[in-house]
């Protein structure tokens, strides 16, 4: 029986596969597809996860964002320089390099293995994939936003919001300018938005409502012709977001599995960040494992409780300032143009900058009950 099985190879999964094989675990990864696999992410992340990590990511990084440029339907635009730049990452290849990390320290990948079963048994779980069946103590469901083993696992209520994106591939023949462009006005509960990228632009909208998949279509279509693109030139993927909403249980009643990362819905969507939140849960996921395992018995609900009362209480003052940004976005910029302090309390937020988020947190925070 191996100590832990990770289902899903990204970011969440990598982190808890990565961590758990450092402190010498025997630690599988499941992951469905090959690498590297294609993944709908703008790949911006800040740098603030690095200390977590014995490893070099710079071969991933492809620009360096040091400004964000806000506007209302292209215009009023308005500049803000970030407390830390953001990494513009390739998620194929910054996925698999945390995975390859991972197998270095011991770790073992199953590519093209995706779970068809979960049964409990005894003390652990019993997992059937498309070719071989495996058990672990542990579980960590790291299977994404639209992954089936956290309701094999008996999760079968995930609290959320749900919101779309939809993302065009632009291709330049010059470097791109290393700004990320937001605009608010463009859609409606949401915005578009323009991210450098290695030999282009990231161009997409996303809302944090369910909307249409043919009008958020239509939406990016004019968007990528207002900023002087073809639209049919560039190649376009969707993906779902589900946004934390209130408290929940992120493990099983029997405490051997936890959710990480989307699979938790830990998602922000006022900056539209996910690859620090998981590689956070990652991180305390294998920590709450490795307490469990030198017998700790309640190292399992305190991750549940950290995440909840730490991360999760950030995600759900990003999500009721995005619902007061996005109902009145004209406003809110001219808001932040009177105030250089707000607009850099929003650069915070881009970053992910859970500690220094000033006063537009705490008024939201004064919010939640």
């Amino acid at each position: 029986m191996h100590d832990c099985v990770v289902i899903g190879g990204g970011p969440a999964g990598g982190s808890a596969a990565y961590h758990l094989a450092r402190r010498g675990y025997d630690v599988v990864v499941l992951e469905k597809e090959h690498l590297p696999r294609a993944k709908p992410c703008r790949g911006c992340v800040s740098p603030r996860f690095t200390p977590w990590f014995d490893l070099d990511f710079t071969p991933v990084v492809t620009r360096h964002i040091h400004q964000v440029c806000l506007s209302w339907s292209l215009r009023d635009p308005l500049e803000v320089s970030l407390p830390q730049p953001l990494w513009m990452v390739l998620r194929p290849h910054f996925d698999q390099l945390l995975l390859e990390a991972a197998v270095a320290r011991g770790a073992t990948l199953h590519q093209g293995a995706e779970v068809t079963a979960l049964l409990p048994v005894g003390q652990g779980w019993r997992i059937t994939t498309s070719g071989q069946v495996f058990t672990a103590r542990y579980l960590v469901l790291a299977d994404g936003t639209l992954g089936r083993a956290s309701a094999m696992a008996g999760f079968t209520h995930r609290v959320h919001q749900v919101g779309a994106g939809l993302e065009a591939q632009v291709t330049l023949d010059v470097p791109p300018r290393e700004i990320a462009y937001l605009d608010l006005g463009w859609v409606r509960n949401g915005l578009a938005w323009s991210f450098p990228r290695a030999n282009g632009y990231s161009v997409g909208v996303s809302v944090v409502r369910q909307t249409g998949r043919a009008e958020l279509a239509l939406q990016l279509r004019r968007f990528l012709r207002a900023n002087g693109h073809i639209a049919k030139d560039c190649p376009v993927t969707a993906h779902p977001t589900f946004a934390w909403r209130e408290r929940q249980a992120l493990h099983t009643p029997d405490l051997r599995a936890l959710r990480v990362g989307d699979a938790a819905a830990l998602f922000d969507p006022l900056a539209g960040a996910g690859i620090g939140h998981a590689l956070f849960s990652g991180l305390e996921a294998a920590k709450a494992i490795h307490l469990s395992l030198s017998g700790q018995a309640q190292a399992i609900p305190a991750y549940s409780a950290l995440i909840n009362h730490g991360l999760g209480r950030h995600l759900l003052g990003s999500r009721l300032l995005a619902d007061l940004v996005y109902y009145n976005p004209k406003f809110s910029l001219h808001l932040l143009s009177a105030s250089p302090g707000l607009l850099q309390t929003l650069a915070s937020f881009v970053t992910s900058d859970r500690g220094h988020l000033g006063p537009l947190r705490g008024l939201a925070l004064r919010l939640i009950p």
